[in-house]
This record gives C-alpha cells, sequence and structure tokens, in this order.
C-alpha cells in the first residue's frame, strides 16, 4: 500500500482535507437518498447523500486530529492545568473544556462498543475544577514473573531427567 498509495498517506499524515475527501470519495460506497425524487422540480438532489456523508466524515476527520493532539498532552502529565494545556494548544479554556468532554464521550463510545475486558485508550482523566487530573490505564507487562516462571519450569525439568538418568544408571 505504501508503494501504491505513498504520496497519498503522507498528505493524509499532514491532514491535508482534499486529500480525505478525495480518498473517502474513491473508498466509500454509494450513498443512496431515502426520499424518492421530486420529478416535478429539476434540482438534482442524487448526489445530496454523498455530500452529507462526505461533510460527516471530514468533521470526524477534523475532531480525530484534534483528540489525538489532546491526547498526546495528557500522556505526558499526572495533572495538568486547563489554561497550560489551553496555551499548548493556542485555544481558549472553554474550547479546550469542550474537547476534553468530546475526548471523553469517545473514549466511552469506544469502550461501550469493544467488550468489557479491552480498553479504548492507554490515558483516563478527569476534570476537577480547573485542574485535569490523568491516570494511565495501560496494563504493565510483568516481564520478570514470566522470565522466573520459565527458570523454575526449566529446573524443574532439569531435575526429573536427572532424576531419570540415575535410575537408568542403577538398572
Amino acid at each position: 500500500m505504501r508503494t501504491k498509495l505513498g504520496d497519498k498517506l503522507d498528505f493524509l499524515a499532514q491532514g491535508d482535507e482534499k486529500q480525505f475527501e478525495e480518498m473517502f470519495s474513491f473508498a466509500c460506497p454509494k450513498f443512496l437518498s431515502p426520499v424518492s425524487p421530486n420529478f416535478e422540480q429539476r434540482l438534482n438532489f442524487n448526489k445530496e447523500a454523498y455530500r452529507q456523508q462526505i461533510n460527516l466524515f471530514l468533521t470526524e476527520v477534523k475532531e480525530q486530529r484534534i483528540l489525538t493532539e489532546i491526547r498526546s498532552y495528557l500522556k505526558l502529565y499526572a495533572t495538568l492545568p486547563i489554561s497550560k494545556l489551553a496555551a499548548f494548544m493556542k485555544k481558549s479554556e472553554d474550547e479546550v473544556r469542550t474537547y476534553l468532554m468530546c475526548f471523553k464521550h469517545k473514549m466511552c463510545t469506544a469502550k461501550a462498543a469493544r467488550s468489557s475486558s479491552q480498553l479504548s485508550t492507554d490515558v483516563d482523566f478527569y476534570v476537577d475544577g480547573d485542574m485535569i487530573h490523568i491516570a494511565e490505564t495501560k496494563v504493565t507487562r510483568h516481564f520478570g514473573d514470566y522470565f522466573i516462571r520459565q527458570i523454575h519450569k526449566f529446573e524443574e525439568m532439569a531435575h526429573q531427567y536427572h532424576a531419570e538418568a540415575r535410575r537408568l544408571r542403577a538398572l
């Protein structure tokens, strides 16, 4: 895919809205309007459903770009004042509060869509006054415990092997 669409993927990574629209129109299904056309009027409404879906898609793309930016800032801190986040994002505090609510809503929606054992994101937060309290919910893997269990299994196997070898020598 990188060789076939490499330059387009670069434009998508930069957030080029025209490229998102072009890729969506290329890959989307054909949308049908649920309303039958009015043949008395000579207006063409057959592309209305398509335009509406493109507008919804582009709105979601814009939201996701902002939410990704918020998530990256939240991963850096344990507590963060809303004013500081607003300064980082060059937005007003009210806009940042709105984006935080949107982020929380999207996170909860994604959690509900998945099974309860999977988390949709590795960052969780709550707002207390003008302070954002962040808690990483990513489960840390315990590699040390795994290796210790494997060592114990190996030692047990080696002990059984040596006991069997001694038993065979005795015969």
